[in-house]
């Protein structure tokens, strides 16, 4: 979600939780150890978004539009 050009991700009940930018495509939380990176197609339509938390997991968007959680390594 994006609040005054500011982007917020929100899970169930949390609170939202800000992220700041690096790049065009990749944000990280000041809060806790989190980043996001976006991917895009030739287009640039925005394809995929990969959230990483404390170097250990990522979440991703599959091609059947499934969120699967894969442990980095």
């Amino acid at each position: 979600m994006s609040q005054n050009e500011n982007l917020f991700i929100q899970c169930d009940q949390q609170p939202p939780l800000q992220f700041f930018p690096t790049s065009e495509l990749e944000f990280f939380a000041k809060a806790v150890n989190t980043s996001i990176s976006f991917e895009r197609d030739d287009t640039g339509k925005i394809t995929a978004m990969t959230l990483s938390q404390a170097d250990v997991m990522s979440l991703r968007q599959q091609p059947d539009k499934q969120i699967r959680a894969e442990r980095q390594e």
